[in-house]
């Protein structure tokens, strides 16, 4: 497959100090009006505050990956941090721990995604097409109308950063199809492991959709040490979240079912575009969305016409990813439970309109030579039909947003410790409304004090009695162990989901620690190697490419 002139199709990992700076404004003017009048603070992000605040704490404490969420639902914990993605949360905390402020925490987290979602689209469209048209595409990713409503109206900011990594796993599988080494090896293992750690339902999207993009590019230029390249490139992804998806893995049939509790929202046969919902932003806000990405997308018709190679595999993404958002697609969605775990079918739009992004820009740049033939008037409407779409976002999504300055902001955030977390982030045994306690353990008829009640740790002494079942304010999970003196005790679950300790008669000290089983050490090891070799071929690359550099500066003098 060719290149376009003034395309970079495998070298650019490393940017002239220009082109990040307008990389950066770029994300930063996407995020402009959070500067000016505030943040979002609505449907998903009370979870995802709500979790930030039990990793923050964890941290401030020394605990640098808990494995358990102690102060939500009036202090019984919850499994978030468990099984939600941690990379949004440990960028949320690195902030908060810099700034001191859950408001300017958020403003750099969300800023830097932006820039990275920027930055993503650059490297990815200037495989095709020059810089400035490259800019074009970061341009029309930040502002395409479903990736900004994710920030500005919808609180998905999992998604929101899962989006933002999506162009880096597209930018560098097609950097290794046209003969990309090493470092886009690496590159492609982080990017996509980082994308698993962001998002769980877009990393299953994405993953069908970066397979068959490219399944699609090996149809049109094939070489086996490219499908080894892309294998391994994969690998290293998987081997780098495999700390978080293991244990998840493991450990399913111990939560609640995803959205079990939280209505008919939730429900994937409820949430295809252009099909009647529960949801007032379903039936009215996500089809003018739908229709806005589509009109953005007009240029991207002169490629079809001109038959352009290069817009293959992105244009069959793009068209995919649309179908899959529809009713057209729901035989497909009753078949697949992996694909109802993703609960809303239009997070395909996201995958539409990253590549909608790039298809643009494509067409924008053939568009200029059509203002020097008699279809100028077409240029016309076609630019116009995209700046329509833009018009949409600015004045629609974020002149709509309903924000928080920063003091109401840090006390919305403040207001959730302790709060009542979502149902399927609850262990399988918690049922209904659980019991109020007045202390942190009930033992009946027996004589209890309290040596230490740490998150992961808890420590007391009985005085002699009955066997009982003493009750910890916990919830039941079988990774909490109690003992005395060594010796191991029965753990079982209330009525309600909280922690029953089988204690003996005799007077005695008991330690309940959670703990992990051998295999989430056996995947945090896994993590922590391919993290190794991913540094590894890095630093290889690096180290190869100045030798070749030092070799070719005599032949230049």
């Amino acid at each position: 497959m060719s290149t376009v002139p003034g395309a970079d199709s495998t070298k650019p990992t490393l940017l002239n100090p220009q082109a990040y700076l307008l990389i950066a404004a770029i994300g930063v003017a996407a995020c402009l009006p959070l500067y000016l009048y505030g943040l979002p603070f609505l449907l998903d992000l009370n979870h995802h505050y709500r979790t930030a605040l039990g990793l923050y704490e964890s941290i401030v404490s020394g605990n640098y990956y808990p494995s358990w969420h102690p102060s939500t639902n009036g202090g019984y914990g919850d499994l978030s941090v468990r099984f939600y993605p941690p990379a949004l949360y440990y960028m949320l905390c690195t902030f908060k721990l810099i700034t001191r402020d859950w408001f300017l925490a958020s403003l750099l987290t969300v800023t830097s995604l932006a820039i990275a979602g920027a930055l993503g689209m650059y490297l990815w469209a200037r495989s095709f097409t020059s810089h400035s048209y490259a800019l074009a595409a970061s341009l029309l990713f930040v502002l395409a109308p479903f990736h900004a409503n994710e920030l500005y109206q919808s609180g998905m900011y999992g998604q929101y950063a899962a989006a933002s990594v999506l162009p880096f796993v597209f930018a560098f599988v097609e950097r290794i199809m046209r003969g990309g080494g090493r470092s886009n090896v690496a590159l492609l293992g982080l990017s996509y492991g980082v994308l698993v750690l962001c998002n769980v339902p877009l990393a299953v999207l994405g993953s069908i959709s970066v397979a068959i993009y490219a399944v699609i590019r090996l149809v049109q230029s094939f070489n086996l040490s490219v499908v080894y390249r892309l294998a391994a490139g994969a690998a290293l992804g998987v081997a780098l979240s495999c700390f978080y998806w293991l244990p998840v893995m493991r450990e399913l049939k111990w939560k609640s079912p995803s959205g079990i509790d939280q209505g008919a929202w939730f429900d994937y046969r409820n949430n295809f575009l252009f099909h009647s919902s529960p949801s007032v932003m379903s039936d009215f806000l996500l089809p003018l969305l739908a229709l806005a990405t589509i009109t953005m997308a007009a240029p991207s018709i002169i490629l079809l016409f001109k038959k352009d190679r290069r817009a293959v595999a992105p244009a069959v993404i793009a068209v995919l990813g649309f179908l899959m958002s529809t009713v057209v697609s729901k035989p497909i969605w009753d078949r697949l439970p992996i694909l109802q775990e993703t609960q809303f079918p239009w997070r395909w739009m996201t995958l539409t309109s990253a590549c909608i992004s790039l298809l643009t820009a494509l067409g924008l740049a053939e568009m200029y030579s059509m203002w020097r033939l008699r279809l100028r008037a077409l240029s016309i409407a076609f630019t116009g039909l995209v700046l329509f779409a833009l018009t949409f976002t600015i004045f629609q999504l974020m002149r709509g947003a309903i924000l928080s300055d920063r003091a109401e902001f840090n006390q919305k955030v403040e207001w959730l410790k302790g709060s009542k977390t979502n149902q399927d982030f609850l262990p399988v045994w918690a049922k209904g409304q659980v019991c109020s306690m007045n202390s942190e353990i009930e033992a009946p008829n027996r004589a209890v004090t309290v040596l230490e009640w740490s998150p992961e740790r808890k420590i007391f002494s009985l005085e002699a009695g009955q066997v009982t079942d003493v009750r910890l304010k916990t919830y039941y999970y079988p990774y909490w162990l109690a003992s005395a003196n060594a010796t191991p005790l029965v753990t079982t679950p209330a009525d309600d989901g909280a922690l029953l300790v089988r204690v003996p008669s005799e007077k005695t000290t008991i330690e309940v620690k959670f703990t992990e089983p051998f295999s989430s050490y056996i995947a945090g090891s896994v993590s922590v190697v391919a993290l190794l070799m991913i540094v590894s071929l890095l630093v290889l690359s690096r180290r190869s490419s100045s030798r070749l550099n030092a070799t070719r500066l005599p032949r230049s003098l």
